[in-house]
């Protein structure tokens, strides 16, 4: 029998590292977004006065299932609820998901049956980051309707990556003139220079490899933005506590491009299991005209090929840069499962009934009046907007 249990404390949490990690690397999860380092490190640095409603299943005393989950409140079509979430990263990494171990129906199937229970408490539970097609996206829709449970399912983000079967040189054949002039160009300018130097951190100097890093952070146009990691304390708590622990599982992959010995760029990018993860990349805006990013990012994608590691993702959305090196993006749903509370049952009668009734009216309504034109601005306005 099935037994869940809830963690809403944080040294609970901690208590779990080696079960945790143990059932990751059963799961065969193939990014580290999910491994405890991750999840604890975003707990201590983001989440300390968050209620955490971590799930753990257990079969015979033994962990056979996790769900990272938290209790906060979202905004959906300019109304607030309270809800169940993923712990995720959401300006980071945009992953998230279930550890599974053997009979990972079965094992889900119990946890979303304990999840039930609070339906009186929790007005939405919000399931973002499951890549569309995988395993995962399959087994929770297919729990999901054997159980009738009300849903919806929303297409959240678009992430580029990029594959290295092909190799190097036909990879970069593929690539638009433009961007390979570009690409040649930009390389041309640094390899003519001889006060510039490329250097990887993996497990050594590690406080020296975040100083430089922070000290680009501070340079970018994301600072300006408040989205750089040095903008905010818990960012570089996290980002600073994270580079150990992944330097000490032999993850960390670190550069840090410099010039006249400042460093100008740098990426921030995880080497597991075969696959490359560039979580954040920045250079200092000072040096633009050097296209310094660019010159980094062909660094490191051209040594990812040269080292055999499978896929290079970029993470995040379809920003433009991304697009230049790739045409390949994975999907990433959102579910969003519908509570029993008073909230929950009126936010679920809009999502299916009311929003497809006025797609539908606005699908056929045509505009011949400057009243039917208002109308039909008005339902376009109620059913696009979230």
């Amino acid at each position: 029998m099935i037994q869940i249990e809830v963690i809403s404390k944080l040294d609970k949490l901690i208590e779990l590292r080696d079960e945790w990690n143990n059932l990751h690397a059963e799961s065969n999860i193939e990014h580290p977004f999910l491994t405890f380092e991750w999840i604890s490190c975003l707990c201590q640095s983001f989440y300390k006065n968050a209620e955490l409603f971590i799930l753990t299943a257990r079969e015979g005393g033994q962990m056979v299932g996790i769900a990272p989950l938290m209790k906060t409140k979202i905004k959906h079509r300019g109304v607030w609820f309270k809800a169940i979430t993923f712990i995720d990263s959401e300006n980071n990494t945009n992953r998230a998901g279930f550890i599974l171990g053997e009979n990972k129906k079965e094992v889900l199937a119990a946890m979303m049956k304990y999840l039930r229970k609070s339906d009186f408490y929790d007005d939405a539970y919000l399931f973002r980051y499951i890549t569309k097609d995988s395993e995962d996206e399959k087994l929770f829709s297919e729990v999901l309707n054997e159980n009738q449970k009300d849903h919806i399912i929303i297409p959240c983000l678009i992430s580029p990556f990029i594959k290295t079967e092909q190799g190097w040189e036909s990879y970069f054949k593929e690539r638009s003139k433009k961007f390979r002039d570009h690409f040649k160009n930009v390389n041309n300018r640094f390899m003519r220079e001889t006060n510039y130097e490329v250097i990887k951190y993996t497990n050594q100097d590690i406080d020296k490899a975040m100083g430089e890093l922070l000290s680009v952070s501070k340079m970018t146009w994301q600072y300006e933005n408040g989205v750089a990691i040095a903008s905010k304390e818990e960012n570089i708590d996290f980002f600073s506590s994270f580079a150990k622990a992944a330097a000490e599982r032999g993850w960390l992959n670190l550069w840090v491009l410099r010039k006249n010995n400042k460093p100008i760029a740098f990426m921030y990018a995880l080497n597991y299991k075969g696959n490359m993860f560039a979580i954040k990349i920045g250079f200092d805006k000072e040096y633009s005209k050097d296209s310094p990013g660019d010159f980094l990012s062909g660094v490191v994608v051209k040594s990812c090929f040269e080292q055999g590691i499978a896929e290079f993702e970029w993470l995040g959305g379809t920003n433009p840069y991304k697009l230049k090196w790739t045409s390949l993006c994975k999907t990433h749903l959102r579910y969003m499962v519908f509570g029993n509370t008073f909230s929950g049952k009126l936010l679920c009668f809009v999502e299916l009934h009311i929003i497809p009734m006025l797609r539908k009216i606005k699908a056929v309504l045509q505009p011949k009046s400057k009243y039917e034109s208002g109308m039909n601005g008005f339902i376009a306005q109620m059913s696009d907007k979230g």
